[in-house]
């Protein structure tokens, strides 16, 4: 659990974080690679850069603006 806490530039690459709890976290940094995150709560977390592509994040939860974020895998440009 990384409950309300900053994790700067942690290698999470290649884990089982299934059903962790990272809210309210800062995780600027940080790397997310072949990651299972299956459940996992991002609510509240910030500064995060997860490839949905690289890594399971099937029911995981994230705060509605902070999820804009998951987009940056799809290489597309968003406008106002």
């Amino acid at each position: 659990m990384l409950e309300e806490c900053k994790a700067h530039n942690v290698d999470f690459r290649e884990g089982d974080f299934s059903n962790s709890n990272f809210t309210y976290s800062d995780l600027s940094g940080c790397f997310f690679v072949n990651t299972n995150l299956t459940g996992a709560d991002f609510s509240e977390a910030s500064d995060y850069n997860i490839d949905i592509y690289r890594n399971i994040i099937k029911k995981a939860k994230f705060s509605r603006f902070e999820a804009v974020r998951l987009l940056d895998s799809l290489e597309i440009e968003l406008v106002d």
